[in-house]
């Protein structure tokens, strides 16, 4: 489209590259230098997501599961599993609006971006496990 003598094809062949091109150097990116991770502290969790980072101290949850739910692509049903994040009501109440929509949707106020290769059953329970001692070490 590029090559061709019509100027409106040349411009948007043009769009077409500049669009897919970027966009595939926003997945290089993210294969390559940012890997997803959730690395489990004393203190707490800590989540890494592309070049994004944040913090979640043991503290704030209450405790782990999984959010389950069921969505239409076209004519075939898909279920879809996440593993969520239920945190104490005295860190509930400084809550946007967000997690509010996300409470009353899935049951929970956050949750994982990935299930880092466990079964979501699994990684909670084993996130659960966690949370547990970190409790028993502070009393």
């Amino acid at each position: 489209m590029i090559s061709d003598g019509d100027p409106t094809d040349r411009a948007k062949g043009w769009f077409v590259l500049l669009l897919f091109g970027s966009c595939s150097l926003v997945v290089m990116a993210q294969l390559t230098f940012a890997p997803s991770k959730v690395v489990l502290t004393e203190r707490g969790l800590l989540i890494q997501a592309m070049f994004r980072k944040s913090f979640v101290p043991w503290e704030h949850v209450h405790k782990f599961g999984v959010h389950e739910w069921t969505q239409w692509h076209g004519p075939f049903r898909q279920k879809h599993r996440q593993v969520g994040m239920l945190f104490h009501d005295a860190h509930r109440q400084n809550a946007g609006g967000l997690r509010s929509l996300a409470r009353a949707w899935s049951g929970f106020d956050g949750a994982l971006p990935d299930n880092y290769g466990y079964k979501h059953q699994e990684l909670a329970d084993l996130l659960n496990s966690y949370l547990e001692a970190s409790r028993n070490a502070i009393i």
